[in-house]
């Protein structure tokens, strides 16, 4: 009986275990939603796929335009987004 309740307790440790690394979905507040629909209107020509990504903690993100080749994605164009007080600005754009 001890035997099955420590294999018991063992199972739902590791069962806690797994569920706090197991990813929550991912919820977009409104910044995000217009970064991405700002960010998809204006593709650059012959962008295949659009990420955008937040840096947890600053008021920034980066907006990365990429095209297949070869069966990669090849990033053609970064795009590095500020938050200031009025509003996202575009710090930087690489190609």
């Amino acid at each position: 009986m001890k035997e099955r309740f420590a294999l018991i307790q063992l199972s739902l440790t590791l069962l806690v275990g797994v569920a706090d690394e197991t990813p929550r979905p991912v919820t977009l507040d409104k910044d995000m939603i217009a970064i991405l629909k700002v960010a998809k209107e204006f593709r650059p020509e012959g962008a295949a796929t659009v990420q955008v990504e937040r840096v947890p903690g600053k008021d920034m993100a980066y907006v990365r335009y990429s095209i297949r080749r070869d069966g990669h994605d090849v990033v053609m164009t970064l795009v590095t987004l500020r938050k200031t007080s009025r509003r996202w600005e575009v710090e930087s754009c690489a190609r």
